[in-house]
């Protein structure tokens, strides 16, 4: 699995092409799981076995399912604070551009001295409201192309 951002305090995961049979089967162990009440335990290296607990299991099953899907899953405190090159990175824009997001209100922060800091949870929650946009727009967009004939 490929990892980036580790200067952020957050980690992106996003699985390798190696990864999809093992998540494959993790992901069906997982899903074999009856109810909240079933304990799911992890053995570690000296064979301790340790119950996991439901807060864990969940988001386990939960960053399994994602990258399975193909898609990325980003792990740390929402609650952490990102200078606005950490941000730009993580979204995948220039500071400058980030800047002005952040001057227009569209994306909240904190002055820390003269410095603008962000929190990584509202940074993730613009650019999953950003995915959901695009995604909307190219529906849109599609939408346009067969009603004007375009894949006749």
């Amino acid at each position: 699995m490929d990892v980036a951002l580790q200067g952020a305090h957050a980690l992106e995961v996003i699985a390798g092409e190696d990864d999809h049979t093992a998540l494959a089967r993790i992901g069906s162990v997982l899903s074999e799981v009856a109810g909240p009440r079933e304990s799911v335990m992890l053995v570690g290296p000296n064979q301790e076995r340790l119950e996991l607990p439901q807060s864990l299991f969940r988001a386990l099953r939960d960053a399994v399912e994602i990258l399975e899907r193909g898609d990325a899953i980003v792990i740390g405190s929402v609650h952490r604070e990102m200078t606005t090159t950490q941000a730009a990175n993580l979204l995948g824009i220039s500071r400058q551009y980030l800047t002005r997001l952040v001057d227009r209100g569209e994306l909240p922060h904190a002055m820390v001295g003269s410095h603008r800091r962000l929190k990584l949870g509202d940074v993730i929650a613009y650019r999953t409201d950003r995915a959901i946009e695009r995604r909307r727009a190219l529906r849109e967009m599609a939408k346009l192309d067969v009603e004007l004939g375009a894949y006749d």
